[in-house]
């Protein structure tokens, strides 16, 4: 129940906290024939979400907001958003899904430099 979407035209992440859906706002919007480098995190250890755009931290969200959805952690939707029932129409050319890391923003720096070249981002 969580994932990096487009809501509201622009790239977000998305998660369900046990009570509602939550959305970080990136501020960049998703444009069409764009090659775009996503990553949505969780830390346990300060309790935020932090979207990447690009190897950029576009934003943040601080709150005590649980991640851990017992047996149902493993469920994130990849082109899918179940919170508006609409589908993902292009290409994802990349997934990795890390389960208990939150990938640091020199890895996800990393992670966009080692695949920029390769998408002409």
């Amino acid at each position: 129940n969580g994932g990096v979407c487009i809501y509201s035209g622009n790239y977000a992440f998305n998660w369900y906290d046990n009570s509602a859906y939550q959305f970080l706002d990136s501020g960049v919007a998703a444009t069409s024939g764009q090659w775009a480098h996503v990553v949505g995190t969780y830390s346990s250890s300060d309790n935020k979400t932090r979207i990447y755009v690009n190897g950029i931290l576009k934003a943040t969200y601080g709150s005590t907001t649980n991640l851990n959805y017992g047996g149902y952690g493993y469920y994130y939707q990849v082109g899918y958003l179940s919170a508006s029932g609409n589908y993902f129409t292009g290409n994802i050319a990349v997934l990795r899904y890390y389960y208990n890391k939150a990938l640091s923003a020199t890895e996800v720096q990393q992670n966009f430099n080692a695949h920029r070249g390769r998408f002409s981002i």
